[in-house]
């Protein structure tokens, strides 16, 4: 395929390897942000030398960090507008704790069922449809509730009975990178080109108490 690769096909050149490690950069990216959600410190996403695992290769995530507003409503599963904001009002005074200040929430993070029943339960109060979208950074559009963004991604629980709603104060979270994703060649020990994408980084909460995680939602 890298042969072939090097003739113009319908006038377009084609370059496999260039292709490929496009493809694997962009499944990287996947990876990192299924690990700043999920991670889990006690198991790995990384393999090497046949597949043998890399203990101890993954950080925590946002879903494991979050301990002392985490919060089980399997009893009261159906999310409402006074549930999420008890959620907001939750990572704003740490529990209602007087002596560890003020959190300063500003986002609000789900899944897409989640999110299309937080839009079902305010359609009644939308008077003027297009306030109710909130812009921000790169221009992306999101639902916006009590001034805070509530963007959905594919990496949290999804199924019913186990969503989650998370109210993050994004200030208290850091992504420490130490070496970019990089591209490094392997060696070369048969007609093929091998090489692997890297990166080392690690997920930092300097204060989880101001940030608020609800599950086991339907």
């Amino acid at each position: 395929m890298l042969a072939a690769s090097r003739f113009y096909l319908s006038q377009q050149y084609v370059d496999a390897l260039n292709f490929e490690v496009r493809n694997k950069t962009i499944s990287a990216r996947y990876i990192e942000e299924d690990a700043i959600i999920n991670g889990d410190v006690d198991t790995t996403r990384t393999a090497y030398g046949g597949g043998a695992s890399i203990a101890g290769a993954e950080y925590d995530g946002i879903r494991n960090t979050i301990t002392t507003n985490a919060s089980d409503k399997t009893s009261t599963p159906v999310i409402d507008i006074p549930m999420v904001r008890e959620a907001i009002r939750v990572a704003r005074t740490a529990n209602d704790s007087t002596s560890l200040g003020q959190g300063d929430p500003n986002m609000i993070l789900t899944d897409y069922g989640t999110l299309d029943a937080m839009k079902a339960d305010i359609q009644e109060y939308q008077k003027y449809p297009p306030t109710a979208n909130f812009e921000i950074g790169f221009g992306i559009k999101a639902l916006e509730f009590e001034g805070l963004p509530v963007i959905a991604t594919k990496f949290m629980p999804m199924t019913s009975g186990s969503r989650e709603l998370l109210v993050l104060s994004l200030d208290t979270w850091q992504m420490r990178v130490l070496q970019d994703l990089t591209y490094e060649e392997l060696a070369k020990t048969n007609d093929s080109y091998k090489f692997m994408i890297k990166g080392y980084e690690a997920l930092i909460c300097t204060a989880e108490m101001f940030n608020t995680r609800y599950y086991n939602l339907t």
